[in-house]
């Protein structure tokens, strides 16, 4: 029975970084059954890099800055 992979990706304004991030996540031997993208209310283009990938992951974005625990 193969486990189930996922992956939880946090994010506060590291759009500069998510390109480089979800390539390497989907470019990995065993691929994630899920990508799970979660964005902590960032204020720079976060969510467009983001959108760029949004057949391949699910985007949930926080109403507020709530810190990298309760983002996740």
């Amino acid at each position: 029975m193969r486990c189930k992979c996922s992956v939880i990706i946090i994010n506060y304004n590291n759009g500069r970084f998510l390109n480089e991030c979800i390539s390497s996540v989907n470019s990995q031997t065993r691929k994630a059954d899920e990508i799970i993208f979660c964005d902590d209310f960032s204020s720079d283009n976060s969510l467009e890099i983001a959108n760029r990938f949004k057949n391949d992951m699910k985007i949930l974005v926080q109403t507020s800055n709530t810190g990298p625990l309760l983002n996740c």
